[in-house]
């Protein structure tokens, strides 16, 4: 999916047919976000909002959504995030590999910690640098595969 549209790399945000922006007739959206708090959003196909915005979506692909998503649990107190890895030996490798990057980079920049994180056999094949020492005490983050 081109970058300029919702999910911007096949996350497949808001569209059954991830090589499309959403609109009313290529939609997987059920509830519209808000999106005042990101800095990035994409164009959707759709009209715009009833404020007069743009009926723009977030890609959870991107950095800075991680990291709003982040800054919200820094804020509101959660200091745990669960990172769900789907179909270890399947093709989505790159784009997993990636996520996991983007939330060790905004779990380190918010201070949530990684540590004594549950390793499961995926999470064991993957680099150290996932597993860095934590800025604060936390229940840590949990690798999942199903």
């Amino acid at each position: 999916m081109p970058p300029s549209t919702a999910g911007g790399t096949g996350h497949g945000t808001g569209a059954r047919d991830r090589g499309t922006a959403p609109s009313p007739s290529n939609t997987g959206v059920k509830c519209w976000p808000d999106t005042r708090e990101y800095t990035h959003t994409y164009p959707t196909d759709y009209a715009a909002l009833g404020d007069g915005r743009p009926a723009a979506l977030f890609s959870s692909y991107d950095q800075q959504t991680v990291d709003t998503h982040f800054a919200w649990m820094s804020r509101y107190g959660v200091d745990t995030a669960a990172l769900q890895r789907f179909d270890p030996t399947g093709d989505e490798g790159p784009t997993r590999d990636a996520m996991t990057e983007k939330v060790r980079v905004a779990a380190e920049a918010h201070g949530v910690d990684r540590e004594g994180t549950r390793r499961r056999r995926d999470a064991r094949r993957r680099p150290r640098r996932y597993a860095s020492p934590p800025r604060r005490t936390a229940s840590g983050f949990t690798s999942c595969t199903t």
